[in-house]
């Protein structure tokens, strides 16, 4: 028997002043990225939409692909590999409202947050890096 990965859709959102929001779970009470597992027939664009959603209250749109990123079977996470497709997202409307899943929402600057979940700030990082390079882009466009 073999068992396959699961595979998760991660929302990394920014504010304008390069805060990500983050998530304080209910089940470690660590801080994490917008995420879930995919549903079947679900596309990643699409999961990450929605448990921005449901997570969060924001409507949101993947607007670039950060990464694909692989936790591997370990006594801490489970006996099953993880792949997370996380998502540069901008936020397209809602109102920022906490879910059942989480006791806080909040956007920190990467060096603020409390405690990490997981791996998460190896995905904030790299969203970080890609959300400043778009940044910059646009302030060059605007002069």
């Amino acid at each position: 028997m073999s068992i396959t990965p699961k595979v998760g859709a991660d929302a990394a959102i920014f504010d304008d002043d390069g805060r990500i929001l983050l998530m304080q779970r209910a089940d470690d009470r660590r801080w994490c990225l917008p995420c879930g597992w995919l549903e079947p027939n679900e596309s990643p664009e699409e999961a990450v939409v929605r448990e921005a959603w449901e997570e969060t209250g924001l409507n949101v749109e993947a607007v670039e692909l950060v990464g694909v990123f692989t936790r591997r079977p370990d006594p801490a996470w489970g006996l099953f590999s993880m792949v997370a497709i996380c998502f540069l997202c901008q936020v397209a409307g809602g109102e920022l409202t906490l879910s059942h899943e989480g006791l806080a929402l909040g956007y920190f600057h990467l060096n603020e947050v409390p405690a990490w979940h997981g791996i998460h700030e190896n995905y904030a990082r790299h969203a970080y890096r890609l959300w400043q390079k778009r940044a910059l882009f646009a302030q060059a466009g605007q002069t």
